[in-house]
């Protein structure tokens, strides 16, 4: 149980990146142009960008570009916090109870 919880911020970051190197990936409403939109893609795009929202706001409030390189490195430093607070929440519920 303790792997699982501490992975899903390592898989949705995963997502983050695969979603984001689907061209037209982004797509929230079908258009013709856009051949890579499928309901799976919009739901997992809306997912990860409301789960990295803190970081889309940093990204812009220091201008830099969001889905860039800056983007990743700063919601790979985001998903080692989140990992160590979830690691955290994991052994204090643990301690607690377990007695």
């Amino acid at each position: 149980m303790k792997k699982v919880i501490l992975s899903i911020p390592f898989v949705i970051y995963i997502i983050l990146i695969v979603v984001s190197s689907i061209p037209h990936g982004f797509s929230i409403m079908y258009e013709p142009s856009h051949p890579w939109y499928t309901p799976y893609t919009s739901v997992t795009f809306l997912a990860v960008a409301m789960w990295f929202l803190p970081v889309t706001a940093l990204s812009s409030f220091y201008e830099l570009e969001v889905i860039g390189l800056n983007y990743f490195i700063v919601a790979g430093i985001y998903t080692l916090f989140l990992s160590a607070m979830f690691f955290g929440m994991y052994n204090y519920f643990r301690k607690k109870f377990s007695k």
